[in-house]
């Protein structure tokens, strides 16, 4: 429970852009992970996208080439109930938000739409976590209405699941997208957003 603990902050500290809680954390989570066990694969998932955010190009890779062995080696850990969700999707995933991070927009769109290929039926939010990921990274790399449609896919689901990490994604997004807000899909989004705020209110 330490660990996984550990790991979650590790995730928070990224997803609130302090890099050097990221790693910290992640270290201090797979130095408590049982050896064998996802937890261990878990922790340098998270370290990644601390060194992303830093720009660390190599150490970000070797840390999600770190998870992929480990997560390969953890096939005694099957009855656990940490981390049941960590799977190659879900590394992917966070492979493309490294690769966002660093720049590498391209690879991101790429590496998004491979995971959420991948995604279970059932898994929603996730689904509608990558889909507003991949939107941020096509308006990065200057393609509005391409992320604006894919946009469009994440909020629907935002709206069915009431998450909040998908909104503030999406609100994120239009921002950026607000240099081609007469584009008419950019546009269709920004008035669909403000919508649906205006219902959460």
């Amino acid at each position: 429970m330490t660990a996984y603990i550990m790991a979650r902050k590790s995730q928070l500290a990224g997803d609130i852009g302090d890099p050097v809680a990221a790693v910290d954390m992640a270290e201090a989570a797979s130095n408590l992970a049982r050896p064998g066990s996802r937890l261990q694969a878990l922790a340098p998932t998270y370290a990644c996208h601390g060194h992303a955010l830093q720009h660390e190009d190599d150490a970000a890779r070797r840390e999600l080439d770190r998870a992929h062995e480990l997560l390969l080696q953890a096939t005694s850990d099957q009855a656990s109930p940490w981390a049941v969700w960590l799977d190659e999707p879900y590394l992917q995933a966070q492979r493309a938000r490294s690769y966002a991070e660093l720049g590498r927009f391209s690879e991101a769109v790429e590496g998004f739409r491979q995971a959420i290929a991948a995604v279970p039926p059932s898994f929603r939010r996730d689904l509608g976590v990558y889909l507003s990921r991949e939107s941020l990274a096509h308006a990065r790399a200057g393609e509005p209405e391409q992320a604006a449609d894919v946009a469009m896919s994440a909020l629907y689901i935002a709206e069915e699941t009431g998450s909040a990490r998908i909104m503030n994604a999406l609100l994120a997004l239009d921002e950026q997208l607000e240099p081609w807000r007469t584009t008419p899909l950019v546009a269709e989004l920004h008035s669909a957003l403000r919508s649906t705020v205006v219902k959460q209110a």
